[in-house]
């Protein structure tokens, strides 16, 4: 008859592989929830700077041949294009 392997001497053959104890590994995943919310916070804020700098881009290239007699409306979509990407309720500019 065959001897079951005695589980605590398995254990010790994993070597240097010992499980964290459970507080030691509760706050290790807290702290990996924590990080991954930040980075995909970021990553959000990044996404938004990056739409902006594609209007702007936009803007700045459809800017450049504008009849005078468009210049007004083509300001007016501008700042509406502006407050879109930024979330704003309103935006206007004065002279």
């Amino acid at each position: 008859m065959r001897k079951k392997p005695d589980s605590n001497k398995a254990a010790a053959n994993l070597g240097h592989f010992e499980l964290a104890p459970q507080k030691e590994h509760d706050a290790l995943e807290h702290r990996l929830q924590e990080r991954t919310s930040e980075l995909q916070q970021t990553a959000a804020e990044l996404v938004k700077e990056l739409d902006l700098q594609k209007v702007l881009a936009d803007l700045s290239a459809r800017f450049v041949n504008v009849p005078s007699d468009r210049v007004d409306r083509e300001i007016e979509d501008a700042q509406r294009r502006v407050s879109e990407c930024l979330g704003l309720d309103l935006i206007g500019l004065w002279q």
